[in-house]
């Protein structure tokens, strides 16, 4: 084998090692994600929470810290986990409640059990006292990458008043794929999450609500 051929393999080789070092082992941080959104907010108080209905959580198959999948060279997908170790629901909500707050509107995240569905995440929200009450539910979050990352999607939005009507609603759902790499993973889900987030709050319907 000559020389050349040699240092080929031993630099895909390394390669290969490298993609699954990082692969193995990622966690995401979306407490901290920046969540950009328009100004003009009110200060009614509100109190957010997220609701994580994905179906593998429900069953239990996946643990409620499960943000996704990072695969190695060969494909072979890893878990990513939040990295606080909380629930991912938990961090969304305390981002959400952070950037109303930024934002001037007097917030505070509120953590339900997915066990309680719909109806005990509302009853929750009802009992902060808060005058609005906005329900993230997630029926699909997730990341998966290799070369790049890719989400899949399917968010609802829901704003009720202090006695838990319907006030506005609004559903995104999808799959974008972003163009960064496997070392911009966590940065890139961060983006994912800031942007359909803002989205959603940014909604005529959902921000009048808000005030």
């Amino acid at each position: 084998m000559s020389n050349r051929v040699f240092a080929i393999l031993l630099a895909a080789t390394a390669m290969v090692i490298a993609l699954g070092g990082c692969a193995i082992g990622q966690n995401f941080d979306y407490s901290g994600g920046h969540i950009a959104l328009l100004s003009g907010r009110s200060n009614t108080t509100t109190a957010v929470a997220v609701l994580d209905l994905r179906s593998y959580i429900v069953s239990g198959d996946k643990r409620e810290n499960f943000v996704g999948l990072s695969r190695d060279g060969y494909g072979i997908p890893f878990n990513v986990r939040t990295r606080s170790g909380a629930p991912m629901a938990v961090d969304m909500a305390t981002a959400v409640a952070r950037a109303l707050e930024a934002n001037g509107q007097p917030s505070k995240p509120i953590f339900v059990a997915v066990k309680g569905g719909a109806e005990g995440a509302k009853l929750a929200l009802m009992s902060s006292g808060a005058e609005r009450l906005l329900l993230i539910t997630l029926r699909e979050w997730k990341t998966d990458t290799m070369t790049r990352t890719g989400l899949w999607f399917d968010v609802t939005l829901d704003v009720f008043d202090s006695e838990g009507e319907t006030i506005a609603s609004r559903h995104i759902s999808g799959q974008e794929v972003a163009g960064g790499s496997i070392v911009s993973a966590e940065k890139d889900a961060q983006r994912f999450f800031g942007e359909k987030v803002g989205e959603l709050l940014d909604n005529r319907d959902v921000a009048s609500a808000l005030k």
